[in-house]
């Protein structure tokens, strides 16, 4: 049997091109799975997951204090927290920040500048749970009493 007789009426152009587009049909089905590769889940199948989360809110200090050091220039500016981890501490000065890191409860305050004769500033302590995610604390009073740079900080 020759090869012209085992393949009646079509050469083999024809036969190669049907291949082609058998093969690049199956292809495509299963690429985008429509076919026998079924890649994709329609949207109203039905799956299941477990998984935990929580929330956290961003509580301020409480029970800040002020406590006169023996060196009779500095204090201590101590705190409270039991809120949500946070990543810092901001203890806010009048214009002027400390930042101290999440687990700290006491920063100590020196005062500072040419002139402050008897300045009383409200120390407030911001709880950072982010940059953008804070609540602060209700204020405690010092009086900073400073001349040239030689200065003095007690709670008012």
């Amino acid at each position: 049997m020759s090869e012209s007789t085992r393949h009646r009426g079509r050469p083999a152009g024809v036969r190669l091109a049907i291949v082609a587009l058998a093969l690049g049909v199956a292809v495509t089905l299963g690429v985008t799975g429509h076919g026998l590769v079924d890649t994709q889940a329609a949207f109203s199948d039905s799956g299941a997951a477990t998984g935990t989360f929580s929330t956290a809110t961003a509580t301020a200090a409480t029970g800040v204090t002020c406590t006169n050091n023996a060196d009779g220039s500095t204090v201590t500016i101590s705190w409270t927290y039991s809120g949500a981890t946070p990543t810092g501490f901001d203890v806010l000065v009048g214009a002027g920040t400390t930042t101290v890191p999440g687990a700290t409860r006491t920063v100590v305050l020196a005062g500072g500048g040419l002139l402050a004769l008897g300045l009383n500033q409200p120390i407030r302590v911001r709880t950072n749970l982010s940059s953008n995610w804070t609540a602060t604390s209700a204020a405690v009073t010092v009086n900073v009493l400073s001349l040239a740079g030689l200065a003095a900080v007690r709670c008012a």
